[in-house]
């Protein structure tokens, strides 16, 4: 197996997307996921952001839409089984949010 892509959807009426590059730097580094790499950019219009994470392992792709409660991932990982899906799972619990859309590919 080469890895795991994860993609989906966290949102919650009560979502927390305050510090949300600490928030996913936290549950990266707490499930074994190395960041070497981070960009970003602010939307003014809606206060939503993109964030991109460059990992030794491959990539994060966080989108947050605030006026949606909602934010959308794609994780690709050639790390240790279950890796990515415990950091989603902390992104998750760090933003008060729910994992609603999960979609697994293993390639």
């Amino acid at each position: 197996m080469l890895g795991t892509h994860i993609i989906g959807v966290i949102n919650g009426k009560n979502l927390d997307l305050s510090n949300i590059d600490q928030k996913i730097t936290k549950a990266a580094n707490l499930t074994g996921l190395k960041i070497v790499r981070k960009a970003s950019y602010r939307f003014s219009s809606n206060k939503g952001a993109t964030y991109c994470f460059i990992l030794s392992q491959s990539h994060l792709i966080i989108h947050t839409w605030p006026e949606k409660d909602s934010i959308a991932f794609d994780l690709f990982t050639c790390g240790g089984k279950g890796m990515g899906l415990k950091a989603v799972r902390r992104i998750a619990e760090y933003t008060n949010g729910k994992i609603k859309k999960l979609k697994t590919i293993r390639l």
